[in-house]
């Protein structure tokens, strides 16, 4: 067993392990360089996908939100006059037609549901998808992405609102 005192350069390597053209006493080569990064490297291809990610986000969201304002009320209930609605006296007629819109109401406010969860859904698989394929730098699959994620989200998104309505 050696100490310290007996190997006064414990820390040098042995000398099978200097690289070629070092001398005992001269300093080590320096190792090469790195290459310089590219727009390839791992980081700068997860800052693009999040940056594709969000922009399918936001741009589904936009859509979803547009397309649901122009389709709100849809399916509104529609109110039809019961025999003997003209003999009813006006105290009546409010009490009758509360009760049909009572009835006919849940089932317009779901399909209305329905109809943007669906919109929602789809704008959210499309864009989803075509991110996904533009990340992996292949825009055929990116649209065949985008297609079946137009379908099974709006599928999804007007399938789910239709079974909990």
């Amino acid at each position: 067993m050696s100490t310290d005192r007996e190997n006064p350069r414990h820390d040098a390597p042995p000398p099978g392990d200097r690289e070629a053209g070092e001398a005992d006493g001269a300093s080590p080569v320096p190792p090469p360089a790195p290459p310089p990064s590219s727009s390839s490297s791992p980081a700068s291809g997860a800052g693009r996908v999040w940056l594709l990610v969000g922009a399918a986000g936001l741009l589904a969201g936009l859509a979803s939100w547009l397309g649901g304002e122009a389709t709100h009320g849809a399916y509104s209930p529609v109110f039809v006059e019961p025999d003997g609605w003209e003999e009813m006296s006006p105290y009546e007629k409010p009490s009758v037609m509360a009760s049909q819109l009572k009835q006919a109401m849940p089932a317009g406010e779901s399909r209305n549901a329905a109809v943007a969860f669906g919109m929602l859904g789809a704008a959210l698989g499309a864009g989803l998808g075509l991110a996904g394929g533009l990340s992996r730098g292949a825009p055929r699959s990116g649209a065949v992405a985008a297609a079946v994620g137009l379908a099974l989200g709006g599928a999804a998104g007007a399938g789910m609102s239709l079974a909990v309505g």
